[in-house]
């Protein structure tokens, strides 16, 4: 048995770094670097009194392409990047693997209020042609997660299509 937990945010406004409120930047970072932390520090425990197991965080393209309208959240998925790696570096001689997925665009509530002249436009940007359907990271995750994988840790995986 295992548990997907995923949460996320994005700015609204496509501040330029020196205009970036504060709060807002550490909203941002409390969700997906303080959440992805929390997630990982409660789970290795159960994991270690286990006998281990896999986690996978949930990154992002972003940590991997830079968006001059996204800096913090980029910088927020670098950082679960890093983390992954790091963690997944103290945690593999306990029979603990850590990855992390890292999605493009995806069908998500992200892009509801979306026209569909705009929907076409994402998906040209995408080679492949079409925006990723949420099954599609299910599956890369379910593999992530199960023992096909047990010789992958450390590693985010782009799934951009």
């Amino acid at each position: 048995m295992f548990y997907v937990i995923a949460a996320g945010i994005n700015n609204k406004v496509p501040y330029r770094s020196h205009e970036y409120p504060m709060e807002e930047r550490d909203a941002l970072y409390n969700v997906l670097v303080r959440g992805a932390f929390l997630v990982m520090k409660y789970s290795l425990q159960l994991m270690l009194e286990s006998g281990g197991r896999a986690i996978v965080n949930t990154g992002s393209i972003g940590a991997f392409r830079a968006t001059p309208v996204s800096t913090a959240y980029c910088s927020a998925k670098g950082a679960i990047r890093m983390m992954t790696t790091n963690v997944a570096a103290w945690y593999v001689k306990d029979n603990i693997r850590i990855n992390s997925v890292c999605p493009g665009i995806f069908d998500t509530a992200i892009l509801n209020g979306l026209l569909q002249e705009q929907i076409k436009e994402l998906s040209a940007q995408v080679a492949m042609g079409y925006i990723g359907k949420p099954i599609d990271m299910a599956y890369l995750t379910l593999f992530l997660a199960s023992d096909e994988s047990k010789y992958i840790t450390g590693q985010s995986r782009l799934i951009d299509g």
